[in-house]
């Protein structure tokens, strides 16, 4: 049943009409009404629907209609300022939003837990603008480029082999402590790709909130090392006056995505052996008895059907587990942090492992005194594949390789066909 619904709109301050107030109702919210220069307006709802009266910074006010209603005046109230109660991080002082200028962006830690990645940057994708993160490689503990705002110069150092583009990474800071994250990089279009991100190293449960300047007023005080923007880590205090005890654990299963599919065995050897006879040229239909392993099918060596996607990629368990002790309050506050992960990439023999250890102490005798101290240790372990950062030779051409040849335990290991099985560690710049 329909019924209308007339009433006034006003200032609750000053009693002046909110013209332009709009009225809205329905599930979806659709706008019904809104608010006519004298401050009345006519609205046809349901009856014992909800009203929403809203306008533009000012609280939103809902009613809910009582049977036979068909008067209501509201009185709205303007909000208040809410940039106080951001804390902001300008070099080491903190402020609060409302006494800073230039361009930041907060990202709360509790958006970035409960998610299982080895790198809280991906977690970042997506929730600033102006932040733009490329994951260049899967590999697991990897970082990808990230820039702020674009790129404001490209240019490429070294020559050859050794030639990489200058790292415009942003700065990133980790409760007032600079870290250059190009430090863990391999340069070189013949290597691996990017070394370890900083973040990877930092549990996600030890992060209270992540902050990124963008412009030139926000990172002034950081200089020439901030010409990229910063990006300011601030980890967990503890803030218990009763000392608490956390455990978390999470386990989690990263799953191959679908592969091409191949011919393989006997099936692999008549479509080669049908193609060379019907397509083959002159010389070429010699490549039958040239070719072992088409022509000597009676030879177990030859006689196989492997599938070497299966070979290199392979679904995988992974685990992270996290203890903290914190506890305090206002004047003295403690915290510790026990962290491990591991994360097992699709592809053999890539993984990345971090042990974590982060210890604080604050104490503030006074408001203008301020003592804090901390420990942190991070032990990261990243296995990757051999081969070209361009190729990757044989995980990108897995599905290429012959299935008639026998599977891994039957070939050296200098083998290009097991280049991808062997462990490398990963290097610093060159």
């Amino acid at each position: 049943k329909k019924v209308t619904i007339r009433g006034t709109v006003t200032d609750a301050a000053s009693n002046e009409p909110m013209v332009g107030a709009y009225i809205s109702s329905g599930v979806p919210l659709k706008v019904v009404a809104d608010v006519k220069a004298n401050g009345s307006y006519t609205a046809v709802v349901d009856e014992g629907a909800t009203l929403t009266f809203s306008y533009v910074s000012y609280d939103t006010q809902t009613i809910k209609l009582k049977a036979g209603q068909l008067i209501v005046n509201v009185r709205l109230k303007e909000t208040q300022n809410t940039l106080g109660g951001d804390v902001v991080i300008r070099g080491y002082v903190k402020r609060t939003r409302e006494t800073t200028t230039g361009s930041s962006f907060i990202v709360s830690g509790k958006e970035v837990q409960d998610v299982p990645v080895g790198n809280v940057e991906q977690l970042l994708q997506g929730k600033v603008a102006g932040l733009n993160i490329q994951n260049n490689t899967g590999a697991p503990g990897m970082r990808g480029s990230t820039n702020i705002r674009g790129l404001s110069t490209i240019s490429v150092t070294g020559t050859g082999e050794s030639a990489y583009l200058q790292p415009t990474s942003p700065l990133y800071v980790i409760d007032g402590v600079p870290m250059d994250a190009d430090k863990a990089s391999e340069f070189g279009f013949d290597q691996q790709g990017p070394g370890v991100s900083p973040l990877s190293m930092i549990p996600q449960e030890d992060i209270a909130s992540i902050e990124v300047l963008k412009d030139a007023t926000a990172t002034a005080l950081y200089g020439s090392r901030g010409a990229y923007g910063v990006i300011l880590i601030q980890t967990v205090r503890g803030k218990s006056e009763i000392p608490q005890v956390r455990y978390t654990s999470q386990y989690y299963v990263s799953t191959v995505p679908p592969l091409r599919d191949t011919y393989g065995g006997k099936s692999e050897r008549d479509f080669k052996l049908a193609q060379i006879e019907r397509y083959g040229i002159g010389d070429q239909k010699y490549l039958i008895t040239n070719t072992p392993f088409l022509a000597d099918s009676l030879n177990a060596f030859y006689n196989n059907s492997t599938d070497w996607q299966n070979v290199f990629y392979s679904s995988r368990f992974n685990t992270t587990h996290n203890v903290a002790l914190d506890g305090g309050d206002d004047k003295f506050n403690y915290k510790t942090n026990v962290g491990y992960y591991s994360q097992n990439g699709i592809i053999e023999n890539t993984g990345f492992e971090r042990y974590s250890l982060s210890m604080n102490m604050e104490f503030k005798p006074s408001t203008r005194l301020r003592f804090f101290g901390q420990v942190r240790g991070s032990l990261g372990k990243v296995q990757s594949g051999s081969g070209t950062g361009v190729l990757q030779k044989v995980v990108d051409n897995s599905a290429n390789r012959s299935s008639l040849l026998p599977g891994p335990s039957f070939l050296l290991a200098t083998s290009d066909v097991l280049s991808t099985l062997q462990i490398r560690e990963s290097a610093g710049p060159r």
